[in-house]
């Protein structure tokens, strides 16, 4: 049980995206607005 609680007091939420285009496509520089928005709003929890 100790063990359990100590997982749980280090665990961080964590969102991953996946694409397979890079930034000089719009599904690119769309992922990567919103991983920064996710990221600036959050103040990085996240």
């Amino acid at each position: 049980m100790r063990q359990l609680a100590a997982q749980a007091q280090n665990y961080k939420p964590e969102y991953k995206l996946s694409i397979v285009v890079g930034t000089t496509f719009p599904w690119g520089q769309g992922a990567e607005i919103w991983s920064n928005l996710v990221r600036e709003r959050t103040q990085g929890r996240i």
